[in-house]
Order: C-alpha cells, then sequence, then structure tokens
C-alpha cells in the first residue's frame, strides 16, 4: 500500500513533503473576525491573491495561493451569513492538517471522546462561540484537507428578554459562552423510563431554571425542544432538581409558568381543551386549540390542586377549559414547551 501511495506522488512529478503550517487555530479563529479588504491585506502578506470566478457572489470571498510545484493546493474562503462568520481553509497538506488537528485540544476545544467516527471523519470540536470542523474530500483526483471554522455572534445576558429569545442558543457551548459554565449542567431528560434525551439545564434549582433538550446528542447541539416549568426526571447524574412551581421565564406570547387557566384563557381570547389526567399527555393542551396563542410553538401543561372528581380523570377525549372553570377548580401552567 505505501508502495503504492508513492507511485501515485511520484506519478505527478514530484513527492510531497511536510509542510510548515502557516496558521495557527487561534489565527484561523481569529480571521472570522476580519472584514473586506483588512482581510486580503493581511492574507496578501501570506501570499494568497483575491480570486474571481462564477461562484464568487454577495459576501462570499475566495483567497488562493499559488505553489512551486503547481500541485500542491491552498485556499481560504471567508463569508458570513447572519450571524455567523465562517473561514475555510484547504490544503493539501497532510503535517499541516494534522498540525491544526493536534493544537485543537492544546486550544481548550471540546469533543466527544467516545465518539465513534467513520474512517475519514472527524468530530466537531466546539469552544464558546467558535466550532470548527475538521473534514477531508477528494477533489480533481486529489486529497484536500478542510478546516471550517465558525463564529457564532451571540447576545448578552442582559438581551435576553423572552423564553424564545434562548432558541438563538443551539448548542451546550453557546450557554457557556454567555451564562457560564457554573449556571449550565449536562444532564439527560427523561420522556419516559425507557426513553431519554440528552439535555442542558440553564440555571438550575432556580426561579429561572431551563431545560434545553438536544437534536445532536453526541455534540450537545441543535434545539429540539426547550422546557420551562415542570419537573426534571432525576437521572444518572448527583444533580438533584427541584420542581419549580414558579417560572419567571415568559413567551413572547405572555404565557408563563404559575398563570392560572383563567388568565391563559384571557390571554387567548377563546375557551382551550386539554387532555384528561389519566391521559397519556395529562394537562397537556391540545394543538388543535386557536385564539391568540399559537399552540404548534408553545406547549402547555395544565395541573390541578383539586380536581378530585372522577370527570377529570377520564382516559378518553379531551376536557374543556369551561368545565373547569366552572366548578372553580384552582388550575394553572405548570410546564411550558419551546419549540423552534
Amino acid at each position: 500500500m505505501k508502495l503504492f501511495f508513492t507511485f501515485i506522488f511520484l506519478s505527478y512529478g514530484v513527492l510531497i513533503t511536510a509542510q510548515k503550517p502557516e496558521f495557527s487555530i487561534n489565527n484561523l479563529v481569529e480571521l472570522t473576525a476580519i472584514h473586506t479588504p483588512k482581510l486580503g491585506e493581511n492574507l496578501n502578506k501570506k501570499g494568497y491573491k483575491l480570486f474571481y470566478n462564477e461562484v464568487n457572489f454577495g459576501d462570499v470571498n475566495t483567497f488562493k495561493k499559488t505553489l512551486k510545484d503547481k500541485i500542491s493546493f491552498k485556499q481560504i474562503d471567508k463569508f458570513d451569513h447572519n450571524d455567523t462568520a465562517t473561514i475555510i481553509f484547504q490544503t493539501s497538506f497532510e503535517s499541516e492538517f494534522n498540525q491544526l488537528l493536534a493544537e485543537l485540544s492544546e486550544a481548550g476545544f471540546y469533543f466527544p471522546q467516545k465518539q465513534v467516527l467513520a474512517q475519514g471523519l472527524f468530530p466537531t470540536y466546539q469552544k464558546g462561540s467558535i466550532t470548527v470542523q475538521p473534514s477531508t474530500k477528494i477533489l480533481d483526483d486529489r486529497l484536500v484537507y478542510y478546516f471550517k471554522v465558525q463564529r457564532k455572534l451571540l447576545p448578552t445576558a442582559r438581551e435576553i428578554v423572552f423564553a424564545e429569545d434562548l432558541l438563538q442558543f443551539s448548542s451546550h457551548e453557546y450557554l457557556v459562552a454567555v451564562f457560564g459554565s457554573q449556571n449550565v449542567k449536562k444532564d439527560l431528560f427523561y420522556f419516559s423510563e425507557n426513553e431519554m434525551n440528552k439535555c442542558s439545564v440553564l440555571f438550575p434549582n432556580t426561579s429561572m431554571q431551563v431545560i434545553i433538550v438536544w437534536k445532536d446528542e453526541i455534540n450537545n447541539q441543535g434545539i429540539s425542544f426547550l422546557v420551562i416549568g415542570g419537573q426534571l426526571k432525576e437521572a444518572s447524574t448527583n444533580i438533584t432538581y427541584n420542581d419549580i412551581q414558579y417560572n419567571k421565564w415568559r413567551s413572547t406570547n405572555g404565557v408563563y409558568a404559575g398563570m392560572s387557566l383563567r388568565q391563559l384563557i384571557e390571554l387567548n381570547e377563546k375557551p382551550v381543551s386539554f387532555y384528561g389526567w389519566e391521559t397519556e399527555q395529562p394537562g397537556l393542551l391540545s394543538k388543535q386549540n386557536t385564539g391568540k396563542i399559537n399552540f404548534n410553538k408553545v406547549g402547555i401543561q395544565l395541573t390541578c390542586l383539586d380536581c378530585n372528581a372522577d370527570k377529570f380523570y377520564t382516559s378518553n377525549g379531551l376536557i374543556s377549559s369551561s368545565r373547569i372553570l366552572n366548578d372553580n377548580r384552582r388550575t394553572y401552567v405548570s410546564t411550558i414547551v419551546i419549540i423552534p
């Protein structure tokens, strides 16, 4: 196999040797914060020139470096999209790629240690607002090494007002970057005794507690939904979470945990229906409800302090809010689920 690769390299007329890295991982991170033309000035000093072709458009800028052997390949792409700035560094030098890989851990980037990946795939590295994704691919019959570095512009804690504002923090590391590691804990969210999902808990055991359930459980990123109020079922950690009866977070529609059913109906300007307390979704408002509240974007679960009559423990169908209020039952919002 070694002889085969040696033959391939020699067939191009050159044996590619080790290359001293032009950039450290910190250099690539710094480039995400530089805008053109300043970026062009910095890269010109290293021999990179702005390259124009049909794929260059808008805020995408491609810089290429001409190398003497005409075979080796280096390129930097810089583009910005909404709140994210991206640098993609491409090189044909494996030694340069390996050096950057080694620097990631030294620079404090987090990656899932136990992640099992197929050959040629690499983990996602995260640190605060920075995400790095190494990769390789065949380009024009040659192996090219990639480093995709992204910087997300995160709001400050003071800019977060409503529960929906937390949807901007699409990874555990983003939460830590803004709120501090002491206020964000990793845990498991239990749907049932046998179903669970990785989550992060923001401000645990306080009136500001929020549970963020992740789509990507390996990298703790990609929000599935937020849970406000209620109780996080006990997991396999040593952390104990209290049942938060009142929570300070409010949805943009005005709903909050601790709100009475009567207040909820006034806010919605229409009656609502919910599942009985012996169903699989006890106290959960139906998505078919209409009114001022968009029930497809916010799930609401009720708790009743004195619904001890059999008629409220039905396992069939829905219960009308009018029925509860006519009996003067003490019912309130216990849990809110924010759906992206």
